[in-house]
């Protein structure tokens, strides 16, 4: 099943199924396999899950209703046991949700990669530093 979400000015259309071939099908072949799509409409102005006027100006102004829709679908993928494809209507994008242990460890093999290479940039430039040293010194005699 695919679920679209659409506002009234077509700013922010996006697609979720849990499968991503279903995602790259277009509406006539989806009639015609008879995939049924559910559409919920969204306004800001009247819904209450955008929160009161000072977070819908904030939403308006400066995050943008995308931050807000893309959480409430990752939520919606964590029932799913992280499962699960969005894709951007008017821009075409892809996205696909990941685990949550997953982006931990690579955050950690990434600062451990990290730390590896700065450290060695450091012994380079020590040993650098030390070849340059005697040059150096001999100009000032």
């Amino acid at each position: 099943m695919l679920a679209r979400a659409v506002w009234p000015q077509d700013e922010y259309i996006v697609e979720y199924s849990l499968e991503y071939g279903l995602l790259r099908l277009s509406p006539a072949t989806r009639q015609k396999l008879n995939i049924s799509v559910k559409i919920v409409t969204l306004d800001p102005a009247k819904d209450s899950c955008f929160g009161d006027w000072f977070s819908r100006l904030l939403l308006d102004g400066f995050l943008g209703y995308d931050d807000v829709l893309m959480a409430s679908l990752k939520n919606l993928a964590e029932r799913e046991d992280n499962k699960g494809y969005v894709r951007n209507v008017v821009t075409g994008e892809h996205y696909r949700f990941i685990s949550m242990w997953t982006s931990r460890t690579s955050y950690i093999a990434a600062a451990f990669i990290m730390l590896i290479f700065d450290l060695q940039q450091g012994r380079l430039r020590n040993v650098e530093l030390l070849h340059q040293l005697p040059s150096w010194t001999d100009h000032l005699d």
